[in-house]
């Protein structure tokens, strides 16, 4: 053989051993990105429990708030009530009182010279002396109400604080996990990217490997099993789909109902979802377990989010004052999606759209299962 000849194929085997090299350096780096990426998911899918369990704790406790809220304005009413009946009563005894002191002016015998007759002034005496005690008797009644409204207010108004208090760290609980999911989400997109990029990396080098063993196989026999046992990469396995159940969808959000499904709107049009009215600042979540598939502003609907469910279903959330998911994202029911707003002079309202299909259907139904507590 001659040496250029020779020489030219040390070279070009020099070369498929340096490709060899860099194919099994790159599979290998992509396994080791693929098993990172599953460690993020294992661990994202730990701290997404974890947020659907701080978001069901956050919602207890704004569904507890409101029935405070609810309770103190009741007590606030009667407490104003009771105050009014006992301004009352006690204008009502100050004039008998009054009345008693001009009796008690008039000597027995001077009775007799009053301008009403002696029977009627008797029995007015008598009637004004067995009303006192039952008036001073209500009147006390009415301060011992007022006693207890004030004790009962008192331990609200230690409640409220209390859960308050609870909220504010409910809060700071959530910001962390968000924080963690956050790093968790770059950290699995930037590993999957990464993977991405070492398969096209695989794939060119299983090109160019393809092509100098044919040049290789010109030379030498022997060296075609080495290039046969170049790794091929490995096709990344299906993801699993979600595991969705609408059936057991429950209410996004904590409110009251004000606008029911193809009842007349404002415009005299009949609605295709419900309205819900929520207190400010409340906590959206997924109602059941989905893919997001559209989030960001949309024509009249403001603040746009629509999930896919199993079964056909999407459902529509608008009225948000801030998304916090993005189109791919895999959510669990009662995963936190977004937050109301804090409009002045009003409360916020969340309007919600389930369709089946692309057709308009009545979600109350598809919550039923979910056993929760719809007001209006």
């Amino acid at each position: 053989m001659p040496v250029r000849t020779a020489t030219a194929a040390a070279d070009n085997v020099q070369a498929l051993d340096s490709i060899q090299n860099d194919l099994k350096g790159a599979q290998t780096r992509r396994e080791q990105l693929r098993r990172a990426a599953d460690t993020y998911a294992s661990e994202l899918s730990g701290l997404k429990r974890k947020l659907v369990s701080a978001a069901r704790r956050a919602q207890d406790h704004e569904a507890r708030i409101s029935s405070l809220e609810q309770r103190i304005a009741k007590l606030f009413k009667e407490k104003t009530e009771k105050t009014s009946n006992l301004k009352k009563r006690r204008h009502q005894l100050m004039q008998m009182l009054a009345a008693l002191q001009r009796l008690s002016r008039h000597p027995p015998v001077a009775l007799v010279a009053l301008p009403a007759s002696l029977t009627d002034t008797v029995r007015s005496a008598i009637l004004l002396r067995g009303a006192v005690p039952r008036i001073e008797a209500e009147a006390a009644r009415l301060r011992q109400d007022l006693s207890r409204l004030a004790v009962v207010r008192a331990n609200i108004a230690l409640e409220r604080e209390a859960l308050t208090a609870a909220g504010h760290a409910l809060e700071g609980e959530r910001r962390d996990l968000a924080v963690l999911i956050d790093r968790k989400l770059n950290l699995e997109r930037q590993a999957i990217a990464e993977s991405w990029v070492a398969k096209a990396q695989i794939s060119e080098l299983a090109t160019q490997a393809r092509d100098l063993q044919d040049l290789i196989n010109r030379l030498a026999v022997s060296r075609r099993a080495r290039a046969k046992n170049i790794p091929k990469p490995r096709q990344k396995p299906a993801a699993k789909t979600a595991n969705l159940s609408p059936s057991t969808g429950r209410l996004p959000v904590q409110g009251k109902i004000v606008q029911r499904f193809h009842r007349s709107g404002p415009q005299s049009s009949r609605k295709k979802g419900i309205t819900i009215e929520t207190r400010a600042d409340a906590h959206v979540v997924a109602p059941g377990n989905g893919e997001i598939v559209f989030a960001g502003p949309f024509r009249g609907y403001g603040q746009l989010l629509i999930i896919e469910h199993d079964g056909g279903y999407h459902v529509l959330l608008a009225g948000l004052h801030r998304v916090d998911a993005a189109v791919g994202d895999k959510v669990l029911e009662g995963e936190p999606v977004g937050v109301m707003g804090s409009p002045p002079g009003q409360k916020p309202k969340l309007y919600f759209e389930l369709r089946r299909n692309g057709r308009p259907v009545n979600p109350l139904p598809w919550l039923a299962a979910r056993k929760d507590k719809v007001n209006g």
